[in-house]
């Protein structure tokens, strides 16, 4: 019994730890900025990507894809951080872009998207002939300058 009582303790002191971080640590904005490229738009995101921020991915992608002609190029060099609901947000805005007969590609991915990606097998479905470029590091100034040159 003292076993568990300890592990209760320990496990009392680790959230108070954790929250202490939380609240320490001011969340990682999320920037989205589209540009028009010919009958393309292309979309440049930064940040973290979760349940949180989800819904203004979500809305921006919908109406990029709604006013592209040619369909949409998602850079995400840039992204800190992606989770599954992230990722869900990218499925079925390809699955509508599939349906108005739109491409929806990533042109360049962060390693946290890369890992993602390999992790649930989906990079397929993001792109078209060419491999997306994976950014070597999220904070890498030389990312932000090539962007629009490989998104393009």
């Amino acid at each position: 019994m003292s076993h568990h009582a300890t592990l209760a303790r320990d496990e009392g002191l680790c959230m108070e730890y954790v929250t202490a971080l939380q609240h320490m640590q001011p969340p990682v904005p999320m920037t989205l900025n589209v540009d028009a490229v010919g009958d393309r738009l292309i979309v440049t995101a930064s940040g973290e990507f979760d349940l949180e921020s989800g819904q203004v991915l979500q809305q921006t992608l919908s109406d990029a894809l709604d006013h592209a002609v040619g369909g949409l190029e998602l850079d995400l060099a840039g992204v800190e951080f992606c989770d599954c609901s992230a990722l869900n947000v990218l499925l079925r805005v390809r699955h509508r872009a599939l349906q108005a007969s739109k491409s929806f590609i990533l042109c360049a991915i962060s390693p946290a998207v890369a890992r993602l990606l390999a992790l649930t097998n989906t990079l397929p479905l993001f792109t078209a002939e060419r491999q997306p470029r994976i950014a070597k590091s999220s904070g890498d100034d030389q990312v932000a300058e090539n962007t629009h040159a490989q998104c393009a």
